[in-house]
């Protein structure tokens, strides 16, 4: 299927949510609500959840040894697709063990919640269900991720840096610096929503964003139906929703296609020694993945140590 067209170049203009004098209290809101875009699912319309598409890329795109790997989700809100993506990928990794007749234990992905804004309570929440969730308590600026603590968290595994709906949120120059930094210190990445984005500069994200709004008017109430304030900022006061919006329009005008997260790479001369592949997934009969994901290569890095050993001799 061909891809849809994009609407125009690039526009960074501004998120309320990003912004530092957005309350606190509506940003965790906002962050609830955003979760239910990574594992809201409807019949005959969306059978399966985004989160669930994103676990099928990333084992498509380590198929071997994902277990190997720490994914640290960078920007986890209240935590995205990831509490789902974790229960996913080790009970196929645990299927896949006993269909080839493996008498051993299968090795266990362990995901690690970060935030420039912590959510804390949800964090917790999401801990507590599994043993391969964990979380940085502390802020964590994904310009400057905090090496000797990452390392410490992955216990000597593989780091694999997640930016799920979250890359369009940085202007060129720190994007590039995040992309510098995961190469440089990272063994693979994803950016938009692995990168994964679930917007784009496209007529029919734009459409998406504003129908969004109108489902979480008929949805909230089950999902938080225990949460008076949640209601009240939802339908009285309608500031959760109108903010999902016009955030959601802002999102998909900011959003980079694949081809040109490939680009900033190339022109920063980061891309040797890397594999890189990118695309834009339908999800049911409405909603787009925009993926990105970047894997060191290890036999790419070992030629490039015996020249250099080479040219020193």
């Amino acid at each position: 299927m061909a891809r849809e067209p994009l609407i125009c170049r690039r526009i960074h203009f501004f998120e309320l949510h990003d912004q530092v004098w957005y309350p606190a209290y509506f940003r965790q809101k906002l962050q609830d609500d955003l979760l239910l875009s990574w594992i809201f699912r409807l019949p005959y319309i969306k059978e399966r959840s985004n989160a669930h598409l994103l676990a099928e890329i990333l084992l498509r795109m380590i198929p071997a040894n994902i277990g190997g790997y720490t994914f640290v989700d960078f920007c986890a809100g209240a935590g995205g697709p990831t509490p789902v993506l974790e229960q996913i990928l080790n009970r196929e990794i645990a299927v896949r063990t006993i269909e080839d007749g493996e008498d051993k234990e299968p090795a266990q992905v362990q995901f690690l919640l970060t935030d420039l804004y912590p959510h804390i309570h949800a964090w917790q929440a999401a801990a507590r269900r599994s043993d391969n969730l964990g979380f940085i308590k502390e802020p964590v600026n994904a310009l400057a991720a905090p090496r000797k603590l990452l390392m410490e968290k992955a216990k000597g595994k593989k780091i694999f840096r997640m930016f799920n709906l979250c890359f369009h949120h940085f202007d060129d120059p720190a994007a590039k610096q995040i992309l510098r930094d995961a190469i440089e210190h990272a063994d693979g990445f994803g950016i938009s929503s692995s990168i994964f984005e679930l917007t784009q500069r496209t007529r029919t994200s734009l459409i998406a964003c504003v129908v969004i709004g109108l489902v979480l008017l008929l949805i909230t109430p089950f999902y938080f139906w225990d949460s008076p304030g949640h209601l009240f900022f939802t339908y009285v006061i309608p500031i959760i929703p109108l903010t999902v919006v016009f955030d959601g329009v802002v999102s998909s005008l900011r959003t980079r296609s694949p081809e040109e997260i490939l680009d900033m790479l190339q022109s920063e001369g980061l891309t040797d020694g890397w594999k890189f592949q990118g695309a834009v997934e339908r999800n049911g009969a409405v909603g787009n993945i925009v993926w990105f994901v970047g894997i060191k290569d290890d036999k790419a890095q070992v030629e490039k140590e015996k020249a250099e050993l080479t040219n020193h001799s």
